[in-house]
């Protein structure tokens, strides 16, 4: 009985810590840091006009939030309430005091966890999503309890956390067979291998139903910057006219203009500038893309250096733009958001980011490097369920950078690794705890 009753005070003095880590967060990056593609998925959340540019479906999850109050701040609750539910989860899997405050104070100052949390974005709601996935499954593996509600909510949330972003969902297959192993833990292996791949489905296919009956975007075409970007490597490269005939109708396209302002670093200096060098439209996008595979085919040396040239700037191995390792700011705006700068929470925030600006863990190259090295250790995690664990984390890690080496066009954001970040940590929790309980 007394077991029983400490054990329950301790839970409170869990939640009491997880509520003030809530607050803290909120006080601190109120009311949620926001850039161009924030604050336009906000506008689109008001005025219900939703894009394809971005995945519409934060856009929708942003306008049923707008009930309670229209701003950023509701996301920001919203991806703190994910962190911090992760984080007493993930507190309440561990046995040892020890290791219950490790995940506390890891989760109010790893800088790598810490530095996107605040940032209204996809790639954050995107991987505090999957994060609460983990640690549900996590914990419920630790008590060997199987309920409905659990199995539903964390699929619930991998779903939610695939659909805010368009490339996640190769990243969500390796989740998924966690999830049917997790769920389907007495099962026979072709039971949890068809659970998985169903579940894979069913949220690819639910996603293209939602999008395209409920929340019906107009198409904006995200796809233009990858077809450019190659296109104009090669025609830089090769010097051959690779750009189809529909864009020489627009007076506006020049390829003089093209050839002095390109930067392998950056296309969006083409796609956004004053000139409008390219109408946005469906016609548009089918000719780049015929002529885009039309050039692969012919031109594949200079595809894949293009390729090459824009993962070395994603990486960082080439520096032209300083790495948003972290984003302590609010895009101006007519709607009157914007950070406190006065705030001794803001201001010791941003303060203890910069001053870790050149560590190794704030460069993209270590976590790719680290990522690949971790499958050396898969064959040395004993424990089944741990070992399920580490190697989906680090499979749906490196299966979500994968991508990035055909579809990155610029170098400037480190929010596409946030999700390699987290994955590879969480891994390598898991396996320590794992080797802590033989």
């Amino acid at each position: 009985m007394k077991k029983n009753k400490a054990g329950i005070i301790q839970s409170y003095v869990w939640i009491a810590i997880c509520v003030a880590g809530f607050i803290i967060n909120f006080i601190t990056y109120y009311p949620g840091f926001m850039t161009p593609d924030s604050l336009s998925q906000f506008e689109q959340s008001i005025t219900q006009q939703y894009e394809s540019w971005h995945p519409p479906f934060m856009a929708f999850v942003w306008h049923l939030l707008d009930i309670f109050y229209k701003g950023p701040q509701v996301m920001l609750a919203l991806q703190l309430l994910l962190l911090w539910c992760s984080c007493y989860v993930f507190a309440k899997s561990v046995e040892n005091i020890f290791g219950k405050l490790f995940i506390m104070f890891a989760f109010f100052f790893m800088p790598f966890l810490q530095n996107y949390a605040g940032y209204v974005i996809k790639d954050s709601l995107m991987t505090l999503s999957w994060l609460l996935a983990i640690a549900i499954l996590y914990k419920y593996s630790a008590d060997k309890r199987r309920t409905f509600f659990f199995a539903f909510f964390s699929a619930l949330l991998l779903l939610s956390g695939a659909w805010v972003r368009y490339n996640a969902l190769t990243g969500l297959l390796p989740l998924c067979f966690v999830w049917s192993w997790v769920i389907f833990t007495d099962k026979k292996k072709i039971v949890k291998w068809i659970a998985a791949i169903s579940l894979f489905l069913i949220i690819i296919g639910g996603n293209k139903l939602f999008i395209d009956k409920v929340i019906k975007p107009v198409k904006t075409y995200p796809e233009l910057p990858i077809y450019m970007s190659d296109l104009t490597a090669c025609f830089i490269q090769t010097h051959k006219n690779v750009y189809p005939e529909l864009l020489y109708e627009n007076p506006n396209f020049d390829t003089n203009y093209i050839r002095a302002n390109y930067d392998p670093a950056r296309i969006d200096n083409l796609i956004w500038c004053d000139k409008n060098l390219i109408v946005r439209n469906k016609a548009t996008a089918e000719a780049l893309k015929t002529a885009w595979i039309q050039t692969i085919i012919e031109s594949p040396g200079s595809y894949i250096k293009n390729r090459y040239i824009q993962f070395l700037y994603f990486a960082h191995i080439k520096e032209k733009n300083e790495s948003a390792y972290f984003v302590p700011w609010v895009l101006p705006n007519t709607y009157g958001f914007h950070v406190n700068e006065n705030s001794k929470f803001y201001r010791g925030f941003t303060k203890y980011m910069r001053a870790q600006k050149n560590y190794f863990y704030f460069k993209p190259l270590f976590w790719i490097l680290l990522n690949i090295a971790l499958f050396a250790l898969i064959p040395f995690i004993k424990d089944e369920t741990g070992n399920i664990y580490f190697t989906g984390l680090i499979t749906s890690s490196l299966l979500y950078l994968v991508p990035m080496f055909f579809l990155v066009t610029t170098d400037a954001d480190f929010r596409y690794l946030y999700w390699g970040c987290i994955a590879c940590t969480a891994a390598l929790l898991i396996s320590v705890h794992s080797f802590l309980k033989k």
